[in-house]
This record gives C-alpha cells, structure tokens and sequence, in this order.
C-alpha cells in the first residue's frame, strides 16, 4: 500500500504498517490515482512521476509541473508547467502535446473537458479552453472572464456539461457547453 507522512514524503508500506521502500525523493505536494495500480504524484520541487504500485516502477514525467489533472478514464495526463501545458498520453507513447498558452505563468489549474480532447485552463480572473487540436493556439477562447467571474477554483460537471464559476457577488454562475 501506498501512503504519505506528514511531511509529505510518499513511502510503500506493508498492511503491518512497516516502511517497504520511500517511493520518491522528496516532500510530495499531491498524489491522485491515475487508474487502478498507478498514482500521480507532484512533489514541491515541481517533479511529476507516475508510479506503478504493482511493479514498484517509477516514471518522471515532468521537472517544473505546478499542478496536474488526469482524464476519467486514465488516458491522459495533462502537467501545468512553470511555461507550458504538457500532455501526456499514458496508452499511446507517441500521444504527447505541449503548448506555450498565453500569460501561462498565471495559470492556477487544468480541469479535463468530457471529450478528453480540450482543457479548461483556470487563471486567477479567468478560465480559457483549449483544444488538443489546435497546436497554434488559434482558437484558445476565454470561455469566463474577471469582468463578470471571480474564477479562481471554477468546477466543471461533464454530466451536465456546465462549467461553474463564482461572480462578483460571490453567487455561483453556470456556464452551459452544447453536447
């Protein structure tokens, strides 16, 4: 089994709570279950790795990553870097995408858009989508912005395909997407 102490370091443990082995260098920041037997795991110096829990294999995939966000079904794994958008495809090793998005740096979350081909890239004031497509950014659209939204954790729901953000007000406005 996998857990953490409370300095964040991550560690194998046995169901007798015994350390096995530390399982990354560092204090870790966040750890999500990509799928079954393989964690994501961000640590505060901007590393990401996947871990398999079942080979004990671990895999860096990131060096500067501030965030990270995995699709539903565990394909895709998307990195907010420190300059850029990463995205990895855990199937398809040649399935990988980077993209220089505009004002980056101010970026505070990736949040996966229902057809696992577009993200909702959350700024401070403001929540843009992305689509995978699109390598020139042509059509990277601020789908809510700091002049009507406070966005800073927005939530999307890919069952209703609403995008939630809050206003001004502090009331909560819901942003409908066509199926």
């Amino acid at each position: 089994m996998a857990a953490a102490n409370a300095s964040g370091t991550a560690f194998v443990m046995a169901a007798d709570g015994i350390v096995l082995k530390k399982i990354v260098p560092g204090p870790n920041k966040k750890i999500t279950l990509v799928r079954n037997g393989l964690l994501g795991i961000l640590q505060t110096d901007g590393s990401l790795y996947l871990y398999d829990t079942d080979r004990h294999a671990l895999q860096k995939l990131a060096a500067t990553a501030r965030d990270f966000s995995v699709t539903d079904d565990g394909s895709l794994i998307a990195a907010l870097e420190q300059k850029s958008i990463e995205v990895f495809s855990l199937n398809d090793p040649s399935g990988y995408y980077r993209f220089n998005a505009p004002n980056i740096a101010n970026a505070v979350r990736l949040i996966w858009y229902k057809d696992r081909s577009h993200l909702f890239v959350a700024y401070k004031n403001s929540v843009a989508f992305l689509d995978l497509a699109d390598t020139g950014l042509n059509n990277f659209t601020t789908v809510a912005n700091a002049l009507a939204t406070v966005t800073v954790f927005p939530a999307y729901d890919p069952q209703t395909n609403s995008l939630y953000v809050t206003n001004l007000n502090r009331s909560v406005v819901r942003f409908d997407f066509p199926n």
